[in-house]
């Protein structure tokens, strides 16, 4: 079984239904990215790696939860520094930001990129103001 197939598994085995599902060091590239499916989950916001292998960031939300990516946050990614997906659940009011964080980094790269981020996250969350709401990624 691949590991698609395990995640369904997991997924499945709660009573009940998981709502989003972030992924870190999920090593596709965006072609393999955009074949991946899991049963009843939308891709809706990752970033691959172009030039090196390995890495990379993605969200799945249940097809039926509506969602916006929050391209803002995946443009701040760097490729082996860090690697961001982000989307906003309206029903919920809520930011989901999942980022794979480099280990190689020194302290002052870490800070500026933390703070890059928080920057976007303070500037944009309090004005978030969807005027579409997706129901997947071809709908943004």
């Amino acid at each position: 079984m691949n590991k698609v197939g395990e995640v369904d598994i997991f997924l499945n085995s709660y009573d009940e239904k998981v709502h989003v599902v972030a992924l870190t060091k999920h090593w596709l590239t965006a072609d393999g990215m955009s074949g991946m499916c899991l049963n009843d989950y939308v891709l809706a916001s990752s970033f691959c790696r172009a030039e090196r292998q390995h890495g990379g960031s993605c969200i799945f939300v249940a097809d039926r939860v509506p969602f916006v990516e929050m391209t803002n946050l995946r443009q701040k990614s760097i490729e082996k520094v860090v690697e961001c997906s982000s989307v906003y659940i309206p029903k919920y009011s809520m930011l989901i930001i999942n980022i794979d964080w480099s280990s190689i980094m020194n302290d002052c790269d870490a800070d500026t990129c933390y703070n890059n981020l928080l920057e976007v996250i303070m500037n944009k969350f309090n004005n978030i103001c969807p005027k579409k709401v997706a129901r997947n990624r071809n709908d943004i």
